[in-house]
């Protein structure tokens, strides 16, 4: 999932704890799995699972349960993870040359540009937007 910086508060944190969800079920898909694909049975039941009154989250928002002390704690498991090496999902796999040829011509004509807050890579320059890439600290120098 693109990672996105968003102006309200309740919202990032929203979209935040929906990765951290998907993540978790996609992890617990692959375990079903084991490699097999998926019946259509299990695949209905898999989707009954997250609509409606099935969902755990139906009927309450993100902001009833994101107390101070576990936003804290989520913005400190956010902070330890680490995606190098063997946790890293492309850990020891190669793009095929077929594959970095069709990456290499979507990106030519792109450049970086930022609006001091968040960075793009496009085409062309958006109304507010400076050419360059953001520093670490998310400043211009």
């Amino acid at each position: 999932m693109k990672r996105q910086l968003l102006k309200c508060d309740d919202v990032e944190v929203m979209a935040k704890l929906y990765e951290e969800c998907k993540i978790d079920f996609s992890k617990l898909r692959s375990k079903m799995r084991k490699g097999k694909s998926l019946s259509a049975e299990t695949k209905k039941k898999l989707s009954e699972l997250l609509k409606g009154k099935n969902n755990a989250m139906y009927g309450h928002s993100v902001t009833e349960f994101m107390t101070a002390e576990r936003e804290k704690q989520w913005r400190q498991s956010l902070a330890n993870r680490n995606l190098s090496g063997e946790n890293n999902g492309m850990y020891g796999k190669h793009h095929t040359a077929e594959a970095r040829k069709k990456v290499s011509e979507a990106n030519k004509g792109n450049h970086w540009y930022n609006n001091g807050i968040v960075e793009i890579y496009a085409k062309s320059c958006p109304n507010g937007y400076v050419k360059g890439r953001l520093t670490k600290k998310g400043q211009r120098p």
